[in-house]
């Protein structure tokens, strides 16, 4: 999976010595990395100044030795976001980003990439996609400090009774094909970005007394910026020139999530049946926000569990009628853990999640936070292996709840995998 860092032990083939000097003590020769110039790169919107429901266009320009590679990891948005909010409400009253982290994401209704006109991934509702991974995939750490520079996560504008502020924002996005393991290949083809923005309401939230919201908001300055990595011009001709000769294809393996969407009742059952025909599933997940809330302008669009927590819930997802767990994950405890396997990190040291029992095992059925349900379909994590997930024609999730559920909107994300390809002219084409 490209959004988390995954570790594998190594073990050691069978018929290896007894003894062995261990590689400390002993001398080793390591390659070095052929010449090459590095640097960090801004390209601006092509579309200008975008406001709510708007649309941000990025060309990154390639196709020429003099593209080179885009820097794996290295990409994120930088912009303004400049709001004019509705005179009124008190001095206490300040604005916040809408999603379940307060994150400036929540701004991104889809994201799409697209190389030669081929779109190699499309994460629609991208604002609770970023808002998943960053509060169970992510260090706890990472959300709470550097998240908090950067995209403002769970901090807030004081704009009392004033009528506009401004965020500073550089939001890194979380992309199978910019976040991915291996670099891509610039100068045999450039990428397209497009960005669509959510609405006003979607976007933002308000808090104090008597909020005043009737809010608009501006993107300005909207920019990507990324460190391109330019080998040797010899090195880049050689690549070209062996794919062309041998008809060999530059191949690039990701994971990105199908973003899908549904609305629930308050029943105490919730099924839900889609077409896939993926080759490979890493994982399922899904969040409910309460509609109530995620209507209103006063409170964060939190994932809730949306049930009492008890033996007899039952949440069963399958691919093509193979329940992906097979028992019923019915308790926090268990919801929690399954979660973290499809993220692959389950009993991970390094990986510390923001939520705690206090937000994730709220005793109320919609008053808590953080609840993500997730199921893994992973069948290997080596790193050495691409679509290890598990084929799917047909999905189908089940949930059976206690309580009393309130209507929610539900997300549900199905994480796959594909190889993205391209040819000695930068045709591109994905299997997935």
């Amino acid at each position: 999976m490209s959004f988390v860092a995954h570790q594998s032990q190594q073990i050691d083939h069978q018929g290896a010595a007894d003894n062995a000097i261990p590689e400390s003590l002993m001398s080793s020769r390591v390659p070095k990395p052929v010449p090459s110039m590095n640097r960090v790169i801004s390209i601006p919107s092509q579309s200008g100044n975008a406001s709510q429901s708007g649309q941000i266009t990025l060309q990154i320009p390639g196709g020429s030795n003099s593209n080179g590679y885009l820097r794996a990891g290295s990409a994120y948005l930088r912009a303004i976001i400049t709001i004019t909010k509705t005179a009124g409400g008190n001095a206490d009253n300040t604005t916040f980003f809408a999603n379940q982290n307060k994150s400036a994401a929540s701004l991104i209704n889809r994201l799409q990439i697209s190389a030669n006109g081929t779109t190699l991934e499309s994460i629609n509702r991208y604002d609770n996609w970023h808002a998943i991974i960053q509060s169970q995939g992510c260090n706890a750490g990472y959300t709470n400090n550097d998240s908090s520079i950067t995209e403002y996560a769970d901090s807030s504008l004081n704009t009392g009774t004033a009528t506009d502020g401004s965020f500073n924002v550089c939001i890194p996005l979380f992309s199978g094909i910019l976040s991915n393991a291996k670099s891509f290949p610039l100068f045999l083809s450039g990428l397209q970005i497009q960005i669509d923005l959510n609405s006003s309401a979607l976007a933002f939230k308000s808090a104090g007394t008597a909020p005043a919201f009737g809010l608009t908001y501006v993107v300005s300055q909207a920019e990507l910026v990324y460190e391109s990595i330019q080998p040797d011009q010899s090195l880049l001709d050689g690549i070209r020139m062996s794919m062309a000769q041998s008809g060999r294809l530059f191949e690039l393996p990701f994971s990105t999530p199908l973003g899908l969407t549904s609305a629930t009742t308050t029943a105490t059952s919730f099924s839900y049946n889609v077409g896939l025909n993926l080759a490979s599933v890493s994982g399922v997940f899904m969040v409910e926000v309460v509609s109530t809330v995620e209507a209103a302008n006063t409170a964060v669009n939190a994932f809730v569990r949306n049930s009492t927590e008890n033996n007899s819930n039952s949440r069963r997802f399958y691919l093509d009628g193979k329940q992906m767990v097979n028992y019923d994950v019915a308790m926090d405890s268990q919801n929690f853990l399954e979660c973290q396997r499809a993220l692959g990190s389950i009993l991970s040291l390094e990986n510390s999640t923001v939520a705690s029992r206090a937000t994730y095992c709220a005793a109320g059925v919609s008053s808590g936070s953080f609840y993500v349900v997730g199921q893994s379909g992973r069948r290997f994590a080596e790193s050495d292996l691409c679509m290890a997930g598990s084929p799917c024609s047909n999905l189908v999730i089940q949930l059976a709840k206690t309580g009393s559920p309130v209507a929610c909107s539900a997300y549900i994300y199905v994480l796959y995998d594909g190889v993205a390809v391209l040819d000695a002219n930068g045709s591109c084409a994905v299997a997935k």
